[in-house]
Order: structure tokens, then sequence, then C-alpha cells
């Protein structure tokens, strides 16, 4: 699933809408930041996007649409240890994705 949505997002950033539109498809989070999600108890389909592509920055698609860095999540568990959710993202409408820790 990640390789298709790489090649439609470099489809969408190839084309012209009139302004400049910008975005990011990051190449996977590095495997210490993985072992560190790993002992948050995530669900098993963050782990593989964190592997597999790791962070999305699409402000200019539709609402616009952002997953963060695994370094960020991280960081956020080691600010706050006692949560049982974390937002991993943003619709750009003001929506936030979330994962519920298991």
């Amino acid at each position: 699933m990640i390789k298709e949505l790489k090649i439609v997002f470099e489809e969408i950033y190839s084309m012209d809408f009139g302004y400049p539109a910008e975005g990011y498809f990051d190449i996977g989070a590095p495997q210490n930041i993985i072992d560190e999600l790993k002992t948050y108890n995530l669900p098993g389909f963050y782990i593989s996007f964190q592997i597999d592509c790791g962070h999305i920055n699409a402000m200019d698609i539709h609402n616009g649409y952002w997953l963060d860095k695994g370094e960020s999540v991280v960081r956020k568990f080691q600010d706050n240890p006692n949560i049982n959710t974390i937002a991993i993202g943003s619709d750009g409408g003001g929506k936030s994705f979330q994962n519920k820790i298991i």
C-alpha cells in the first residue's frame, strides 16, 4: 500500500495547480526510533507505517494531511509517559489522527 501511495503522491506533486504545491513523503524511520516506538504498545499498522514511510506532509492536498515523524511521537511519550492516546498527525482542518495505546 505504501508503494502505491508514494506513486500517487509523486503524480499529484508533478501536476500544475497554478500555485506551488509542496509535499514530503519520507523513506522510513531509523531503526532506533522503530525499536523505541515498539516499547509503547502502539498498533502494528502504525509501526509498519513508520518502517515503510515514517512521515507524510501533504498540506496542499484537499484539506491537507500530515503524519508525524517517529522521532516526534517518541518525544511526546518521553514528555508525558502516562498518556493513553497520542496524536500522530492532522488532516489540516483541525482534526487530529490519534492512536490508542493498547
